[in-house]
């Protein structure tokens, strides 16, 4: 019988965990899979490790020079033929029937699902279980607007989809929120909300080690979206996405008076944009609303405020 998925995963010195991950890979209770695995030149025991195995399912992708992950999974694409793609990190893991759980949420579904996540399971460098991220599981284009909703180790996708849309190899870090939001745009995305996943969090992980550079990397998708919605002025957008960025990614609630004039300016310039433009479902203009008059609140408690203190400098004086 055809295979129906490929596991998907780029492997750059990832000896201390990846063995962990394959055999959770191999172990899986669905097992009409093909497992991609890319060397991306790797320098440590990786490659040893990868060679040991003789499960007919590894498929073995070498490459040349280091080119990162991004190149490295489009690379792939251009092998992969089954129906899905499912990715997996190296240092992270699958339970045992997360490709099932997913493909079975494929096959039942009454939408034409292009991604389905799941939550995951929360781990250290010595497995150890230290916390949980959950996942929302619907409107997710229009949660995609505030922030990423998917986790890249956890998604199955459509492979028709994924050589549709790709990684943007202009985004070095968080390029899989932007290929999420570009695909949210044209095709149904959702998310389990079972753990099929161990997503394991240490010194050595580049959510760590470079998350001020994941961060930045968000831009261009919040201004995506932001043109998308018909701010055309390519420097007011500029602006604009960089208080999006410090309101919604930062969560940096604790602004100066002027800076909250300017969010509540924005919110309601994107409620009216939307409504006329309808990008995004009335779920978003609810929760656009939502924050318009929270805003709005601040506002006349930070303007009382002022105007208070206005008044007892006048005594004093």
């Amino acid at each position: 019988m055809k295979e129906k998925i490929s596991v998907l995963m780029s492997v750059y010195n990832a000896e201390k965990y990846l063995k962990t991950c394959i055999d959770s890979v191999l172990n899986q209770s669905y097992s009409n899979f093909l497992f991609y695995i890319i060397n991306d030149c790797s320098t440590d025991g990786s490659l040893a490790i990868i060679n040991s195995y003789s499960d007919k399912r590894i498929r073995l992708i070498e490459n040349n020079e280091n080119i990162g992950l991004t190149k490295s999974l489009n690379k792939a694409l251009n092998i992969i033929e089954t129906e899905f793609i499912a990715r997996i990190d190296a240092d992270d893991s699958c339970k045992l029937n997360r490709l099932a759980t997913q493909l079975n949420i494929f096959n039942t579904s009454k939408k034409k699902l292009a991604i389905v996540g799941s939550s995951a399971y929360l781990i250290d460098e010595r497995n150890n279980q230290i916390g949980e991220i959950n996942v929302e599981v619907s409107n997710l284009k229009e949660k995609l607007f505030f922030k990423n909703q998917l986790i890249h180790s956890s998604i199955m996708i459509r492979t028709n989809v994924l050589k549709e849309f790709k990684y943007n190899e202009h985004i070095k870090y968080a390029q899989d929120y932007n290929l999420w939001i570009r695909i949210a745009q044209k095709y149904d995305v959702t998310n389990s909300d079972k753990k099929l996943i161990s997503y394991r969090t240490h010194s050595e992980s580049i959510s760590l080690l470079k998350k001020e550079d994941q961060d930045y990397c968000v831009l261009p998708s919040i201004d995506f979206q932001l043109e998308l919605l018909g701010f055309k002025n390519k420097k007011k957008r500029e602006k604009l996405t960089q208080i999006h960025f410090k309101y919604f990614f930062l969560m940096n609630k604790d602004l100066k008076f002027k800076e909250r004039i300017e969010v509540f300016v924005f919110l309601k310039r994107i409620l009216i944009l939307n409504k006329r433009k309808r990008i995004f479902n009335t779920y978003f203009n609810s929760e656009i609303a939502k924050l318009i008059a929270k805003e709005k609140e601040n506002l006349i408690f930070r303007f009382k405020k002022k105007g208070s203190n206005i008044l007892k400098k006048k005594r004093v004086k």
